[in-house]
């Protein structure tokens, strides 16, 4: 259990249906505050729109000295290296 914000970070995807089709929604949560880190909305679930997602967050932290916890589920796009190597 976090007891501060940017301890843990909890990225998902998920999918919205449109008029138009699917979009794909990538965010990155603080999850002590619940505050939308960073978040990228597309047409794909490509790699990149999980990147991009956690770009946004990296760029909007208020202690980047401190440590930090990122967790993700299995899917496919936190496990590609393009990711992995982006968050080390």
């Amino acid at each position: 259990m976090p007891t501060r914000t940017e301890q843990l970070w909890v990225s998902d995807i998920t999918c919205i249906k449109t008029d138009n089709g699917h979009n794909y929604l990538a965010i990155v949560t603080d999850a002590y505050s619940k505050q939308i880190m960073g978040y990228k909305l597309d047409n794909n679930m490509k790699t990149s729109l999980c990147v991009e997602a956690l770009k946004m967050a990296i760029k909007n932290r208020k202690h980047p000295n401190k440590r930090l916890i990122h967790h993700s589920d299995s899917r496919f796009q936190y496990c590609n290296s393009k990711y992995t190597a982006f968050a080390e």
